[in-house]
C-alpha cells in the first residue's frame, strides 16, 4: 500500500473514531523494559541533517508531570541518547500548553550537552499535545533519512482539535509515532496517533520500564534503516 493510500485509510478511520470516541481494548506495555507548518514562535532552524534514521522524542512536561513522572521521563530520554549512534539525527520537543525544543533535531554529538538539556526540562502548565506534534511533524518532514520516528510520551488529556489532519499528514510523509501512556493519559488520543501512523502504543506503563521502552524504540528505528 503506498503512502497516499495509507493516509486516506488513516483519515477515514480517524474520522469515525473521533466522531464516536469509542473505547477499544488497552494494549499493555511489556513488563520490562495535509502539510503542517511549525508555529511562528518556533521557526525551523537551519540545520543540515545527515541521512540516517531520525528519532525525535516528544515529552509532556505539564504540571501533572511534576516529580517522579518527569524524573522517569528524563531517565528514559537519557537512555535513548545513550542508545543513539554518533552522528544520527536526534531531537527532543517538550510541551505543556506550548512547545519548546531542549534539543533541536540535529546529528548526535556532545552527549554531555544533550544530557544537560534533558536535565533542564521542568514541569508546569497545561497540555497541548497536538500543537507539539505539529512542530515534530514540521521538523521531521524535511529530514533526508529513510526512517523518521517519533516517541511521544504523555500523562494527561489534551484537545482533539486538528488531530485528524495531523495524523493524515504524518502518515502521508511516512513518519511513524509510538505513544507511551503514563498516569491518566488519554489512551484514545494516543491510539489515534500511533495506529494512524503505524507506530506502537504502550499503555499502563510503569515508570521504571520507561528507559527500556525508549531504548527498544531507538533500536527498532535504527534496525529499520
Amino acid at each position: 500500500m503506498n503512502a497516499l493510500a495509507i493516509a486516506v485509510a488513516a483519515a477515514t478511520s480517524l474520522a469515525a473514531v473521533v466522531a464516536c470516541r469509542s473505547t477499544r481494548p488497552v494494549v499493555s506495555a511489556p513488563p520490562a523494559a495535509p502539510t503542517v507548518d511549525a508555529p511562528a514562535a518556533l521557526p525551523v532552524p537551519e540545520v543540515e541533517l545527515p541521512a540516517g534514521a531520525a528519532v525525535l522524542l516528544v515529552v509532556d512536561r505539564s504540571g501533572s508531570m511534576q516529580g517522579a513522572k518527569l524524573e522517569a521521563a528524563r531517565a528514559a530520554m537519557a537512555a535513548a541518547i545513550a542508545a543513539m549512534p554518533d552522528g544520527a539525527p536526534f531531537g527532543v520537543i517538550a510541551f505543556d500548553s506550548s512547545a519548546s525544543e531542549p534539543v533541536v533535531l540535529a546529528a548526535v554529538g556532545d552527549r554531555s550537552t544533550l544530557g544537560a538539556a534533558i536535565a533542564g526540562i521542568e514541569a508546569g502548565g497545561g497540555t497541548d499535545l497536538v500543537a507539539a506534534m505539529r512542530v515534530a511533524h514540521a521538523r521531521l518532514r524535511t529530514a533526508p533519512g529513510p526512517v523518521r520516528h517519533i516517541v511521544l510520551l504523555s500523562d494527561g488529556e489534551s484537545a482533539y482539535d486538528g488531530v485528524e489532519e495531523l495524523v493524515t499528514g504524518l502518515a502521508a510523509d511516512g513518519i511513524s509515532v509510538s505513544a507511551v501512556a503514563i498516569g491518566d493519559a488519554d489512551l484514545q488520543l494516543l491510539r489515534l496517533i500511533s495506529d494512524g501512523t503505524r507506530g506502537r502504543l504502550y499503555a499502563n506503563v510503569e515508570l521504571g520500564t520507561l528507559p527500556a521502552i525508549y531504548v527498544r524504540e531507538v533500536e527498532h528505528t535504527l534496525a529499520a534503516r
